[in-house]
């Protein structure tokens, strides 16, 4: 007997991984990295009862934890209500990390997907696509697989909003560009800072976060292209 249900689910599909795995062992000690990687994932854990209470059912998110891998799912019939929702879930956990020197890349496909009944796995069609792309980007960051991105177009060119989502050309490994949308985390690295709390300048924060070394010359790229975003959407 099969330990999935045969209902099929929709909503969203986040994939985010920790970069930078191999030269963080340089920069902290292995119970300082544990540390703080707990304190992600609680960090999407605790924003998760958050969205179950603001959503009134509407929503219902699930975070699951693989070794350095974070799998998100929000089950929603209304895929705008899961960008919304996705986008709150993954900001602060993505801006306190980054401050902690974890740094976090994801990607979201909204779909169908099927969950095994202990909930330790999903498949189906949104899991293959977000598989699919959440190593592509070249980045510190978090944007739209083609189903979420194409879907939350339309509604932008029928004169719906873009909510936390900003139109951006994604750099990837291949050398040239996602032309998809990115979550718009920038203006809000200070309100989570604020929360923490950290009195520091943001940009500052930023620069020291990405001061340690080693950076070696395969990852350097995605320092500088994450650095570019930040200030393009400062400058927004």
């Amino acid at each position: 007997m099969s330990e999935y249900s045969s209902e099929v689910k929709y909503g969203g599909i986040a994939f985010v991984d920790v970069l930078g795995v191999k030269g963080i062992w340089a920069r902290e000690t292995p119970d300082s990295v544990i540390r703080k990687w707990k304190q992600t994932v609680s960090d999407f854990n605790d924003i998760t009862k958050a969205i179950e209470g603001e959503g009134l059912g509407r929503v219902r998110p699930k975070v699951r934890s693989f070794s350095d891998t974070i799998i998100l799912t929000h089950e929603s019939e209304n895929p705008l209500e899961i960008l919304g929702y996705m986008s709150l879930h993954l900001t602060y956990p993505f801006c306190h990390s980054l401050l902690q020197r974890i740094f976090l890349r994801g990607v979201i496909s909204i779909g169908n997907y099927y969950e095994s009944d202990s909930d330790s796995m999903v498949i189906g069609p949104a899991v293959d696509e977000a598989a699919n792309w959440y190593e592509r980007s070249d980045w510190f960051g978090i944007s739209l697989a083609p189903s979420a991105s194409f879907l939350l177009q339309k509604n932008v060119e029928t004169g719906g909003n873009a909510g936390w989502w900003i139109k951006y050309d994604i750099p990837n490994k291949t050398g040239v560009h996602d032309n998809s949308w990115a979550l718009n985390w920038p203006p809000r690295l200070q309100g989570v800072m604020s929360m923490i709390p950290d009195t520091r300048n943001p940009t500052e924060a930023i620069y020291d976060a990405f001061s340690i070394p080693p950076i070696g010359p395969e990852v350097v790229s995605k320092y500088e292209n994450t650095i570019t975003f930040y200030k393009k959407m400062l400058e927004a």
